[in-house]
């Protein structure tokens, strides 16, 4: 389809949404009419924005084909010396029923005021997408076990399985991966969010929070392709940005100065330190396979596979041995591996931020300022990643 010439919808190669009604409302009501008491609630339906992708045609053909030639000359610069290839056309693909990803957002909290310059909060939120996009192949090959076992030993002597290139058995020939961004996934919040705010007094100030929360999805980017295209459904799990515990808090205190003497004031007064800590669950681990078939073990050259859970992926032996390799196993070749897209965490993360400031009164209104930071104070170890690549070799 090309915008303009021969697609449907004119100027646009896919039907834009032109009526995405987005409504919002709101409540807050004073539980015992003394200002104390607050309970507030709220819907919001948010709309996003036309996807970008479907500039991804501009490497489409007829705009854009690739051959090499070898060892052309200025003569004659169509000819080939030697072997010429290529190589199968890839195509950047969009859903021509696309419809607008959306999010709806519900909350409804209570609000109390504790003390005269206190206030302890407790929200439940939900979010929940609809429409999402996620990145499917619309070209995934076929005879799965053909091409995984492809080169390999037939285990008979020296005989080895036939070639078989994925580009031979996909569903439309000539062409390689066909990649399609589908406006079909979705994901849930769900969270317990509590707060307390506190004025201790007119120099210190303290916050601190706590969410208790889960992120569900079978897509947690635009670009995520699943295992096995035709099974959206095996990719439903926790995200690498969710965190089921997140505890966060701040203080600023501006110290006293011990002095009424201007010229000492001046000089040990005005101090104020802060600081910021936080305490989080780690990251969900999707593990993935490393084999030493042509096209990986799953048969599928457009994904990356995954092996099957046969136990404890996380046994809790320490951050050397973080995973448990005996719960990972080869699947039968040709087949799909059944472990999930999070089936372990990565370690907690614990981090303390402090910094102490000074302004010193110079003249009339120059001023100067004294800031000295430290970054991560207790010196935790914060790991974003472990080795979470499976193959034979470590099992």
């Amino acid at each position: 389809i090309v915008a303009g010439e021969n697609a449907p919808y004119g100027d646009a190669i896919f039907k834009s949404p032109k009526l995405n009604l987005a409504p919002r409302s709101g409540f807050s009501f004073d539980v015992f009419g003394n200002g104390k008491t607050a309970l507030r609630g709220g819907y919001g339906l948010y709309y996003d924005r036309t996807a970008p992708y479907a500039l991804g045609g501009k490497a489409n053909p007829p705009y854009n084909a690739e051959v090499t030639l070898n060892a052309v000359t200025v003569d004659a610069p169509g000819q080939s010396h030697g072997s010429s290839s290529y190589s199968p056309l890839d195509l950047v693909a969009l859903n021509t029923k696309y419809t607008n990803p959306y999010s709806q957002q519900w909350s409804i909290g209570l609000q109390q005021q504790a003390y005269r310059n206190t206030v302890i909060s407790a929200d439940y939120v939900r979010t929940q997408g609809t429409h999402l996009l996620y990145e499917t192949q619309l070209n995934q090959n076929t005879d799965h076990l053909a091409v995984a076992r492809s080169g390999l030993s037939t285990g008979t002597g020296s005989e080895t399985y036939p070639i078989v290139n994925p580009a031979s058995v996909r569903p439309y020939l000539g062409y390689g991966k066909i990649s399609q961004y589908t406006p079909e996934a979705s994901s849930t919040y769900n969270g317990l969010q509590v707060s307390v705010r506190s004025q201790v007094t007119s120099a210190l100030s303290v916050d601190a929070n706590y969410t208790y929360s889960k992120v569900l999805t079978n897509a947690a980017t635009d670009s995520s392709v699943p295992q096995d295209s035709n099974n959206l459904k095996a990719e439903r799990g926790a995200p690498s940005f969710d965190r089921t515990q997140m505890m966060k808090g701040d203080w600023v205190w501006k110290l006293p100065s011990f002095s009424s003497n201007a010229i000492a004031h001046n000089v040990i007064g005005g101090w104020q330190w802060a600081g910021l800590f936080s305490v989080l669950t780690g990251q969900p681990i999707e593990v993935t396979m490393t084999t030493t078939a042509t096209f990986a073990n799953d048969g599928v050259a457009d994904s990356t596979p995954r092996p099957n859970l046969v136990g404890k992926a996380q046994d809790g032996k320490g951050i050397n041995d973080w995973l448990n390799p005996s719960a990972f196993a080869i699947p039968t070749l040709g087949t799909f591996g059944n472990s999930g897209v999070s089936v372990a965490r990565l370690p907690r993360q614990t981090q303390l931020d402090s910094s102490i400031t000074k302004d010193f009164h110079l003249y009339d209104k120059f001023h100067m300022e004294f800031n000295l930071s430290a970054i991560n104070v207790l010196n935790h170890t914060l790991f974003n990643d472990v080795n979470k690549s499976f193959y034979t070799g470590n099992a």
